[in-house]
């Protein structure tokens, strides 16, 4: 049996966390580790992907510990991905052998969201780009919030959504833009 990636001492135990998906499991720090042949053999027998869901408020929060991870399988540095989608964790994984390893209640959270079916995407350039740009939206939202207050940042996007339908939209545009609509400057 491996050992614990976060316990380092602890040798892992297996578990089947789904049916017919054995990962193996810290009885110390609650960790799962989860080699990619049964994630992508669960997944071929699981079928279709489950859309995605709002969190809930039952399940416990996630322990994401922030410690350098060493694959328990083949030694490798686990790297980490930022799951997204509303959540403030990320997943270890072993770009040598394919394992993932889950912080406590990780894998509750992203099966509380339909996501568990998506691991082998979160650790997708894809998806690590989105997550990147969802990111900066919600930066720039705060940002524009902020700048203008809650009332008058829904009315501009009420006015932009407006604007960005509408058949004349160039010609709205330079109107606001000139300071006398009247006088041509």
């Amino acid at each position: 049996m491996p050992n614990c990636p976060v316990c380092k001492e602890i040798h892992l135990l297996t578990n089947p966390l789904e049916d017919n998906l054995i990962a193996y499991h810290c009885l110390q720090c609650g960790g799962q580790w989860i080699r990619q042949k049964d994630y992508q053999a669960w997944l071929t027998h699981k079928g279709s992907i489950l859309p995605e869901k709002a969190p809930s408020e039952t399940v416990p929060e996630p322990l994401n510990t922030k410690q350098i991870k060493i694959c328990p399988d083949c030694g490798h540095l686990l790297l980490k991905y930022q799951v997204g989608k509303g959540t403030d964790f990320t997943l270890d994984h072993c770009s040598h052998c394919g394992g993932v390893w889950f912080d406590k209640n990780e894998w509750l959270a992203l099966k509380d969201r339909n996501l568990h079916d998506e691991v082998d995407k979160i650790i997708t350039d894809i998806w690590q780009k989105n997550v990147r740009l969802e990111a900066s939206r919600q930066t720039f939202q705060t940002f524009y919030l902020q700048q203008f207050g809650q009332a008058d940042y829904e009315e501009i996007q009420r006015i932009k959504a407006w604007l960005s339908q509408h058949p004349k939209r160039d010609a709205l545009l330079n109107y606001l833009q000139i300071k006398d609509p009247y006088s041509g400057t």
